[in-house]
């Protein structure tokens, strides 16, 4: 049988996750993915491609301050006040990436069905790899609609959906054929996978999780409540998991997503040179005295202002146990208190305010905090708060700040007075499609988002 032979580097950094088989550092061409365990190799590759930095989009939100070490990083401080120039550097890069993870997907996937296997253990193990490749693509397509696109319009502009290996010149899709092939991806996954509750690399759990979300964005709320009732039926939390979620995520329930690997979590706001963070927490977030979260969240230390006065300010703990220790970890890139939230906030938009505090007060018992009261335009309000102190420096708020359009303060990291606020119809809030990919493909130069 005659076969096109495609000549390329698919490049793969190893890191220590695998589905019980060895990580190499490159495999090359289509031909080489001929086995199960050269497609495991291949999907390893996908899973180090893809784009983990959650707390640049923290960054971008209002989770944290700029402090007077920033003023050595120039860069950094323009990123925190939405300059243009850094956005488009951070968008071409995270454009690149996400398509990078696309175009391994798809060469995965495209080898799969010719690939033989012996014994049941290696079919069931190479549907499960599908499964999960499946998953990669869907999300990073989910992670560009949330960048590039606006808030759901079934007519406006969407991703451009690459699903062949050969370069082609595509537009953007709209929105509903963009929601729709991010649908399609995980429902076979969902199909694929086997029963089980991993929460290394994607599973059946994490799939339908990341669908939730995708249905709750799309405005199809109903389904969004089925499968975070599901998935929180299927993990049910305890009050101690928190303790160990950002160091010790395996075989705890609270961390839905886990791309294992060795990173410092912190780096976008870690000056490695003077050994300290150029942002601390925003000083209006704050916690009840026996909420799980406090000592879990937060770092307090005294910290000197550039006048020589001291002040008491929280750092970000998570990934940590101090500002001093650099330590590598795994990202949990899904948590399931996610689905809480999701969930109350579509019951909200079906006017089942009940239900929607019941489910988030739910939560917060887990958490040992005081619970939600309120109802009307007050209880979203609340519950959007609260979702900022659960998701402190995982980059949530930023989604949700456009997903809301809410307004966006930037501070003066002198004396936090604020310089300006920006808008919720800001051009910024969509991130440019880079002119590399305006320049070379003809389908999408009438297609840039609006001011860039």
């Amino acid at each position: 049988m005659m076969k096109k032979t495609f000549y390329f580097l698919l490049f793969i950094v190893n890191i220590s996750c695998s589905l019980d088989l060895p990580v190499e550092d490159r495999i090359t061409g289509l031909d080489a993915i001929d086995n199960v365990a050269t497609a495991n190799e291949s999907l390893s590759g996908i899973y180090n491609a893809f784009p983990i930095d959650r707390v640049i989009f923290s960054k971008l939100s209002d989770d944290l301050y700029p402090n007077h070490t920033v003023d050595d990083n120039i860069s950094s401080y323009n990123l925190y006040k939405w300059n243009a120039q850094e956005l488009v550097f951070l968008s071409n890069t995270l454009w690149v990436s996400y398509y990078s993870v696309n175009t391994k997907a798809n060469i995965l996937l495209s080898r799969i069905p010719f690939i033989e296997t012996s014994n049941t253990e290696d079919s069931k193990l190479l549907k499960h790899i599908e499964a999960q490749a499946l998953c990669l693509k869907a999300y990073a397509y989910f992670e560009l609609i949330q960048l590039y696109c606006t808030n759901y319009n079934s007519n406006g502009l969407g991703i451009v959906l690459k699903d062949e290996i050969a370069a082609a010149e595509l537009p953007r899709s709209n929105q509903e054929t963009s929601y729709l092939a991010i649908e399609e991806l995980l429902l076979k996954a969902i199909n694929l996978f086997p029963e089980n509750n991993s929460n290394v690399r994607f599973s059946k759990n994490s799939a339908k999780g990341l669908l939730a979300k995708l249905y709750f964005y799309w405005g199809k709320y109903q389904q969004s409540i089925d499968l975070s009732t599901e998935v929180i039926t299927n993990l049910p939390l305890k009050s101690d998991d928190l303790n160990t979620v950002w160091l010790k995520p395996e075989n705890n329930n609270e961390a839905l997503l886990t791309f294992k690997g060795e990173h410092f979590y912190y780096t976008s706001i870690y000056d490695g040179v003077k050994h300290n963070d150029e942002f601390y927490v925003n000083f209006s977030i704050n916690y009840d005295t026996n909420d799980t979260r406090l000592a879990n969240t937060f770092i307090n230390e005294d910290f000197r202002l550039i006048n020589n006065n001291i002040i008491k300010v929280n750092f970000l703990k998570k990934y940590r146990n101090n500002t001093v220790e650099k330590l590598l970890t795994s990202t949990v890139m899904l948590r399931t208190a996610e689905l809480y939230y999701i969930k109350a906030q579509s019951l909200i938009a079906l006017n089942k305010e009940t239900e929607a505090r019941e489910t988030i007060n739910n939560l917060l018992s887990i958490r040992k905090a005081n619970p939600i009261t309120s109802s009307g335009t007050t209880l979203l309000r609340d519950i959007l708060k609260d979702k900022q102190k659960e998701f402190l420096g995982e980059g949530n708020r930023y989604f949700d700040l456009k997903q809301q359009a809410l307004e966006l303060p930037r501070v003066n990291f002198n004396n936090h007075n604020t310089l300006f606020t920006i808008q919720p119809d800001n051009y910024r809030w969509l991130f440019p499609i880079p002119q590399s990919e305006i320049s070379n493909n003809k389908a999408i130069q009438n297609q840039q988002n609006p001011n860039w």
